[in-house]
């Protein structure tokens, strides 16, 4: 499958569960998100194409896609200036 495929792959069946109550675990310790955030970092670089352990950093900026404590501050942002 081509990169693009793969992308619309990840958002319906990734990003979802990221997205789903970030502001109540988002904020949890770094050491209870590792999993977590290694299984994420795993789906770019197979969105990606490459090595098991490449950088995901210029990854994520080729693909437009927030780490997880990016998304996590997003989500908490947008909480904030609502109420």
């Amino acid at each position: 499958m081509n990169t693009d495929s793969l992308k619309t792959l990840y958002f319906a069946l990734i990003q979802p569960y990221i997205n789903y109550g970030i502001l109540a675990w988002g904020n949890a310790n770094q050491s209870n998100l590792k999993r977590t955030v290694v299984l994420h970092k795993f789906a770019i670089r197979t969105v990606c194409k490459v090595q098991y352990n490449s950088h995901t950093e210029p990854l994520f900026k080729t693909l437009e896609i927030l780490k997880i404590e990016d998304q996590f501050e997003y989500e908490r942002t947008l909480f904030i200036n609502i109420n």
